[in-house]
């Protein structure tokens, strides 16, 4: 599930490999396949397009209305799980298989990957203005990095258990 700036929650839909997004009074506002795989991921960009991972390691696209805009493939993807985009527009990816996170360009271009011990099975993402916060399932951590300069800034551990978002 993720929310867009104007509120409306988007959800991804594994049993029929769709995006649902709903309005206030809980409208289905509209549906949209995205492929033939399920989604395992899903953001909202500041420039309102829709992110969405799915089994086949690829990112699709969509506009605020639904409608398909681009796909993203990139030999760096892993089983792509979390999302999450910041304010300037650049995508990140948690590569679950991998153990580790794509950053990507808002243009789709690979900027970089950040790789750490501790990243192990990331699946959930989350930035604010300064770090990326990722849940690790497999060492029931949460690793924060600096987005400044992708380096670790602390690793949380304790009452977490295969933590996914």
């Amino acid at each position: 599930v993720s929310q867009s700036r104007y509120d409306a929650p988007y959800a991804t839909n594994m049993g029929d490999n769709t995006v649902s997004v709903f309005d206030l009074n809980n409208n289905n506002s509209f549906v949209t396949s995205f492929g033939n795989q399920a989604g395992t991921g899903i953001a909202i960009g500041g420039n309102g397009k829709v992110y969405v991972s799915d089994l086949n390691n690829t990112i699709g696209i969509f506009g605020s209305n639904g409608e398909p805009s681009g796909m993203l493939f990139n030999a760096s993807l892993n089983f792509p799980a979390g999302l999450a985009t910041d304010s300037v527009g650049n995508i990140y990816v948690a590569n679950y298989v991998g153990s580790s996170i794509s950053v990507f360009h808002s243009n789709g271009t690979l900027k970089g990957t950040i790789t750490d011990s501790s990243l192990s099975r990331p699946q959930g993402l989350a930035i604010d203005s300064n770090y990326l916060y990722v849940a690790n399932s497999y060492n029931d951590s949460i690793s924060i990095f600096n987005l400044s300069n992708s380096t670790l800034s602390r690793t949380i551990t304790g009452n977490l258990t295969a933590p996914v978002s």
